[in-house]
């Protein structure tokens, strides 16, 4: 008991100093290291704020002004986009339509015996408005179509992609007749299908190749009637023409001279009836727009990643 009373200070001043050091950690080691990180924070700021004064690092300081400006620019902007996306909806939604001018295929079942009767009657029709006289003997008959089999086909996608191609055969075909061009010799809808990929997401290519003879008078023409189309949207990649081999030594050397009373009947004359003009073989790349349209985004879940898919 003695010896409790003679410690009784010393322990007292242990608990004490204990106490104090506790206090210490709490009201002075630990408010520093907050005002530590605090300052952290504060000096990264104070350089996030320099960077504003540097010109080359911010040209435009992010003032109220500024947000609102650049929120109606980008207003602005997806409205254009929005009127653009829609006339090109309706340019090329005639191209997407099925036989009577419908959005959808109806029967699946009958569809094929439809499409065939529908190229065997654009065929037909050309040769009678042009007067081509079919040769029973000749291993293919002109003009040849190379297209989509669609014979036990019911997949609505395949159908469509059936129906651009009539619609692709109908148009060029239409246009040789209305020019008068008899020479038609093939439409290849099946080689540069299996070739070409897709280049965008919005819309793809329908290539078509076109082979025909004809006066290269009349080439400018005959793309004038195709990118007239009210329906299929051509563009033109590639056009080549030669002259036939059986051709080239009939016009080698040929001085054709003429005598006329006057100058208006000199003028009077075309120049077929002066020298006709030979056909060259013309080969046409196309293709054909097919439009996809814009891409209606999802918003992802959380950690998700963003899906596309295309608006018809």
């Amino acid at each position: 008991m003695n010896k409790l009373k003679e410690n009784a200070f010393a322990i007292a001043t242990a608990g004490t100093a204990v106490v104090l050091l506790v206090m210490l950690y709490f009201f002075v080691f630990q408010p520093i290291s907050a005002l530590g990180q605090k300052e952290g924070e504060l000096d990264a700021e104070i350089k996030k704020l320099e960077g504003y004064n540097n010109k080359k690092k911010t040209p435009d300081l992010p003032t109220k002004a500024l947000v609102g400006a650049l929120t109606e620019r980008a207003e602005a902007v997806q409205k254009s986009l929005d009127e653009g996306m829609k006339s090109y909806d309706e340019r090329f939604a005639a191209f997407k339509q099925f036989f009577g001018d419908s959005t959808t295929v109806g029967d699946a079942g009958d569809f094929s015996a439809k499409h065939n009767d529908a190229m065997d009657t654009a065929v037909k029709n050309y040769r009678e408005a042009l007067g081509i006289q079919v040769d029973p003997n000749a291993p293919t008959q002109l003009p040849e179509l190379q297209r989509s089999s669609t014979t036990g086909v019911t997949d609505e996608k395949k159908l469509a992609e059936a129906m651009r191609e009539y619609w692709i055969v109908k148009d060029v075909i239409d246009a040789c007749t209305k020019l008068k061009l008899p020479g038609l010799q093939k439409i290849d809808l099946a080689t540069g299908r299996q070739q070409d990929k897709q280049k965008s997401p919005y819309w793809k290519p329908i290539p078509v190749h076109v082979t025909i003879e004809m006066p290269f008078s009349q080439i400018e023409n005959l793309l004038t009637e195709l990118y007239a189309s009210k329906r299929v949207p051509f563009v033109l990649e590639t056009l080549g023409a030669a002259r036939k081999p059986d051709t080239k030594g009939a016009y080698q050397g040929l001085e054709k001279a003429a005598q006329f009373k006057s100058l208006e009947e000199a003028k009077s004359k075309t120049y077929a009836q002066l020298a006709p003009e030979p056909n060259l073989v013309v080969d046409i790349k196309l293709y054909a727009i097919e439009w996809i349209g814009a891409v209606a985004v999802e918003v992802p879940a959380e950690g998700g990643s963003k899906k596309g898919e295309p608006k018809e």
